[in-house]
């Protein structure tokens, strides 16, 4: 069984981070309809009331050519993350920023590859690939599903037909370090 595990994942990772905000990004309609229905999953652990305000944010950022942490501030400074908060020693009422510092992130990151994995595959299918290597970061972080993919497939190598990547292809999960690497016809 091929191991198919990225060495140099944490790198490629922080450089695609680093990349995110240097240009604007076209977001085609059926992307913009796989953000909304996954940031959906994403706000279960967030409170209903804010669920559209993140969706909004996430996709506004994306589509501005935003990076992780511009993201991320943008869905802190949104409408409707604030608590009012009656002051214990009779001073009235003050507004303050909810902690949503991690969440933001996790939402942002795992949201922004989602989008990015829909367009690597978009420009592979343009340009005749048809099938990807789904790799994995080994470490003792890696998620037994991402452990599972990389060495899924037909023959246990991680390579899937580009309509048959499990759940679509990354990100799995919150923060999944996966990514999905062309394979060249002939060259399997």
């Amino acid at each position: 069984m091929a191991e198919n595990f990225l060495a140099t994942g944490e790198e490629s990772l922080k450089n695609l981070e680093r990349r995110l905000g240097e240009r604007p990004v076209e977001v085609s309609a059926a992307t913009r309809e796989s953000i909304l229905g996954n940031a959906s999953e994403l706000s279960i652990h967030i409170a209903d009331m804010i669920s559209d305000t993140v969706r909004g944010a996430v996709i506004d950022g994306i589509q501005a050519g935003e990076g992780i942490n511009q993201i991320a501030r943008r869905i802190r400074n949104s409408k409707g993350l604030e608590d009012e908060r009656r002051d214990p020693g009779g001073g009235g009422t003050h507004r303050r920023r909810r902690d949503f510092r991690n969440i933001s992130e996790t939402i942002a990151r795992t949201e922004t590859r989602r989008v990015f994995t829909q367009v690597a595959k978009d420009g592979m299918r343009e340009t005749g690939i048809d099938k990807v290597r789904w790799l994995a970061i080994s470490d003792d972080r890696v998620d037994p599903e991402c452990v599972e993919a990389a060495t899924g497939g037909e023959k246990g190598d991680g390579i899937y037909p580009l309509d048959e990547i499990p759940r679509g292809g990354p990100p799995l999960h919150h923060n999944c370090r996966c990514v999905l690497q062309p394979v060249i016809p002939g060259e399997e």
